[in-house]
């Protein structure tokens, strides 16, 4: 299974006071909280750290099949930053899931796996208002919401993990 989720920088910086009294111990641990404070930008350690719980979170929830809203269940270990890059993992109860964001000035995108083999994955980023595609493939949805491809010519069905925050979208597939 994957997830993915990419955070609009300029937008998380318009809608998020980060540092409003209470809003970190919300959503991070203690540990998680002496990353934030120790790094030399928080504010994007505060996006990075968001995007690789996001991006476990939406493997469990594929699985599970189940909604919740749980981010202190989602830890972050591991943290490492290197250039535009940052190498990591989210721990949720019994599942470890390895993570990969790639880190720009705009946004920051993470991946996620059950599995650590980023090396086979399709990663589609856009800034446009067009709708994602990938030639050859149909986008759909099934009966629960979850996105999958369609090979047009063999019917073949890919899971796909979709994502979007302010002007960015997001999608990741096995290639």
């Amino acid at each position: 299974m994957i997830g993915n989720d990419i955070v609009d920088l300029a937008c998380a910086a318009e809608e998020s006071d980060w540092q409003r009294k209470g809003w970190l111990q919300k959503l991070f641990t203690a540990a998680e909280e002496q990353l934030i404070f120790a790094a030399q930008q928080p504010r994007l350690m505060v996006w990075l750290l968001w995007s690789m719980k996001e991006a476990a979170y939406k493997i469990w929830n594929r699985e599970s099949g189940l909604s919740r809203l749980m981010p202190l269940r989602f830890i972050c270990t591991d943290v490492r930053l290197e250039d535009n890059a940052a190498y990591g993992t989210v721990v949720f109860e019994d599942q470890v899931y390895p993570t990969q964001s790639r880190i720009t000035v705009d946004f920051v995108h993470t991946l996620a796996l059950e599995q650590n083999n980023f090396g086979g994955m399709a990663v589609y980023i856009n800034d446009t208002a067009e709708t994602m595609a990938v030639p050859g493939y149909a986008l759909f949805r099934d009966a629960k919401g979850l996105p999958f491809l369609q090979d047009k010519l063999t019917g073949g069905i890919r899971v796909v993990s979709l994502s979007h925050h302010g002007r960015f979208k997001a999608m990741v597939f096995p290639e």
